[in-house]
């Protein structure tokens, strides 16, 4: 989100990356793929292939990345929006984080014991999670490459 014209400060952009990327390790990790091609049998990943600590990893990250997430859109709704407005690629992203923010939300939903939901529901949840995760990253991986990474582009002025 960070640019030279950007008002979003690279520490933020910086914190949010690295949320992004302990969201995406911890994701996979609570699929056993680290044990299951055997990246938990290296020395000192051991825990990788505990889901617990990926369960944990991946809440925390996921609350730094609702705040970041929440902090900016407050900022963009309320003082940004006058001079500064969504590229593209930031409306594509910011679609894209949306669903993965409600599918994320229901995921967390079907983990409490309150609430109970068919196999089939689970099942579309998961892998609807799952598919916005990968098309964020790509939307990210295709904005970077095209060089059109920022979120956030200046108003023309009238």
């Amino acid at each position: 989100m960070s640019s030279p014209k950007s008002p979003i400060s690279p520490w933020q952009t910086r914190i949010f990356a690295l949320s992004v990327f302990v969201l995406a390790v911890s994701g996979l990790g609570q699929m056993p793929l680290f044990k299951r091609y055997h990246i938990a049998d290296i020395p000192g990943l051991a825990w990788t292939a505990d889901f617990f600590i990926q369960h944990v990893l991946h809440y925390v990250a996921a609350a730094v990345f609702l705040a970041l997430v929440a902090y900016w859109a407050v900022i963009h709704l309320r003082a940004l929006s006058r001079t500064y407005r969504l590229t593209l690629w930031g409306r594509l992203r910011v679609a894209t984080v949306t669903a993965l923010i409600g599918t994320g939300f229901f995921r967390v939903l079907k983990n409490l014991p309150e609430w109970s939901f068919s196999p089939e529901a689970v099942m579309l949840i998961g892998w609807s999670h799952l598919a916005a995760a990968l098309l964020f990253g790509i939307l990210a991986l295709l904005a970077k490459i095209s060089g059109n990474s920022t979120y956030l582009s200046p108003r023309l002025q009238k």
